[in-house]
């Protein structure tokens, strides 16, 4: 299958959560959220194959490979010593001080923003974030069992990466979160849904992979990323945000959004929505969630009373905890960073 760089930032000191973001978004989306977590919370964010900083990968999108991917994130961050024992299992203010010292926006991008331990069903480990062309930008693959700078790092593990912790995933990375917290519930320790993807009757389509290949190529051939990538993901935040204008760092979003890596990430994982939607229903009947998880969806409505009702089905099912992020786009982390925080803070209590 591959080696596929990952690319991945931890911030903070404390218990450890992680930051999973929505179709085509990348590690900044998180950037508002992440000053209010870190005084408390150890945060790690990582782009998917194809998304923000991360290399493509041939292999589909599932719920069971999400749920794996973060978990191996999780570990490569421990054993490659940005997370440190203490903060992967909940411990205090100094479990993370040398991490923050080391990693994060202070760091040099070697560490903080750069590094690149590939994870999750691809299983190889390379060293260093993808440039326009999916590419490797720095170092070459560094082989299997290798990760930052040469140390071991070995996706799955027994090591100390194994510790519970808060996952948060937005939108479509909704399903992949509540996959990590059914297939790995000794990793768990609360829940938090973000304008979570809700789909109550999915379908698989067996056309639609091919049919965004196809369009993802031609699309490309035409210089479409390159020309328009910037400005669509920029219709995107307008349409999703209440915020005006978007507050990300326009050079990281040119660097990401002008290549046919990214576009070709979001379609790709876009036609595999339907399928991965599918076996998550399929998943809630066969693993269920830990007992007593704390549990929070923290939903969007933004004026649409049939949303709402959604989400708070989606709430009743999982016994989740309700609360509306208002006023709020479908960029909760652009619009209302504060909500986010406190729904962390309060599941991780």
């Amino acid at each position: 299958m591959g080696s596929v760089a990952h690319h991945v930032v931890v911030d903070g000191t404390g218990p450890v959560c992680v930051l999973a973001a929505g179709l085509g978004m990348s590690w900044f989306d998180w950037d508002p959220v992440v000053p209010l977590l870190t005084p408390h919370r150890t945060v790690v964010r990582f782009d998917r194959p194809g998304h923000g900083l991360s290399q493509p990968s041939a292999v589909p999108s599932t719920a069971a490979g999400e749920a794996d991917r973060i978990a191996a994130v999780l570990d490569a961050v421990v054993e490659a010593g940005l997370v440190t024992d203490r903060a992967a299992a909940g411990g205090g203010a100094d479990a993370g001080r040398d991490v923050g010292r080391d990693v994060g926006r202070d760091a040099g991008p070697e560490v903080g923003r750069d590094v690149g331990p590939d994870v999750g069903p691809e299983a190889g480990l390379a060293a260093d974030g993808a440039d326009a062309d999916g590419a490797d930008a720095g170092r070459p693959d560094v082989g299997p069992d290798a990760g930052l700078d040469g140390k071991a790092v070995r996706a799955g593990g027994a090591g100390p990466g194994r510790a519970p912790v808060t996952v948060v995933g937005h939108s479509i990375a909704g399903f992949h979160a509540e996959a990590f917290a059914r297939l790995h519930p000794a990793r768990t320790a609360a829940l938090v849904l973000v304008d979570s993807s809700v789909e109550e009757s999915p379908r698989a389509s067996r056309t639609a992979p091919a049919l965004s290949r196809a369009l993802g190529a031609a699309l490309c051939a035409a210089g479409m990323p390159a020309a328009l990538g910037p400005a669509g993901r920029a219709l995107t935040v307008r349409l999703s945000s209440h915020r005006r204008p978007d507050p990300s760092p326009p050079a990281e979003v040119r660097r990401v959004y002008r290549t046919s890596r990214a576009l070709r990430g979001t379609l790709d994982e876009n036609a595999r929505y339907g399928a991965v939607a599918a076996e998550l229903l399929a998943l809630r009947e066969r693993a269920p969630l830990p007992p007593g998880l704390p549990v929070t969806v923290l939903a969007a409505p933004d004026g649409s009373a049939r949303w709402e009702r959604r989400q708070r089905a989606l709430a009743r099912r999982l016994g989740a905890r309700y609360e509306a992020a208002e006023p709020s786009g479908h960029l909760v982390m652009l619009d209302r960073p504060d909500a986010i925080a406190r729904a962390v803070l309060d599941a991780g209590r």
